[in-house]
């Protein structure tokens, strides 16, 4: 296997395993079997959910695009600077406030309870982070602009999902897909700014696990109109973040130059 192949690699295994799993759960639903909450059903319900790290790591430490040390420095690279956090923290914050004014959200359990979920969504979903960010994002982008790589990598992270809007007893079962993917492509946006300006994937799986983690006190209704106004907001706040931080870059640079010449 090619290293400039690791990213149609990466796809088409975890949605080829995950697929398996979760269609599996949905066509034995129909006959009474695997039904929501039941040992076996959550068994393969969570390994389904957890392809992506899994098959990313392998891939990484396969191809040696990095060694283990250096996999687990990058995905638990905790010390960053404070302002990213911040950023991290009002992103995932800002992008749930737009549908409560938008009278589509709604606070339905103390905030506390988000905050207590935090440590399960960095571990379920949080880590997905490993495979959209250091695999798919970056490759893409060798073949394709920023926008459009990001954009893809949104729509190929909302298919992955898919299957869970056919599973009884998930959160995605009343969602409509078409709002959930317009959401996904915001946040993908989000995140890939993150990525670009701070190179940390650790603040790429804090940001995803508490968005998740939010959506244990806040309830959302799914509505076109509203997941697009967020995602609006979100691809505008990416490339302003992005924009300010090149600009800072070049400053320091020019600072740096005019340092060396005094």
């Amino acid at each position: 296997m090619k290293s400039k192949n690791i990213a149609i690699s990466f796809v088409i295994l975890t949605i080829g395993i995950t697929w398996i799993l979760w269609w599996g759960i949905v066509i034995a639903n129909q006959y009474g079997y695997l039904t929501y909450g039941t040992p076996l059903m959550l068994v393969l319900y969570m390994i389904g959910g957890n392809t992506i790290p899994i098959i990313a790591i392998i891939l990484l430490l396969k191809l040696k695009e990095m060694t283990g040390k250096e996999l687990i420095r990058k995905i638990f690279g905790f010390k960053q600077p404070i302002r990213f956090y911040i950023f991290i923290i009002i992103a995932a914050v800002v992008s749930y406030v737009i549908p409560i004014v938008m009278d589509t959200s709604t606070i339905t359990a103390p905030l506390y309870i988000a905050l207590l979920s935090l440590p399960i969504m960095i571990v379920g979903g949080g880590l997905e982070e490993v495979g959209w960010r250091l695999i798919l994002q970056p490759n893409l982008e060798k073949k394709m602009n920023f926008t459009f790589a990001t954009l893809l990598t949104g729509v190929v992270w909302a298919i992955w999902h898919l299957p869970l809007f056919f599973m009884k007893g998930t959160n995605q079962y009343t969602w409509n897909f078409f709002a959930f993917a317009i959401t996904v492509i915001g946040l993908s946006f989000i995140l890939a700014a993150i990525y670009k300006i701070s190179g940390s994937i650790w603040l790429c799986i804090l940001f995803h696990a508490i968005w998740n983690a939010l959506g244990e006190s806040i309830t959302t209704e799914s509505n076109v109109l509203s997941s697009l106004v967020t995602t609006i907001v979100m691809i505008a706040v990416s490339y302003l973040v992005i924009s300010l931080s090149k600009r800072n870059r070049k400053l320091e640079a020019v600072a740096m130059i005019n340092h060396q010449l005094k």
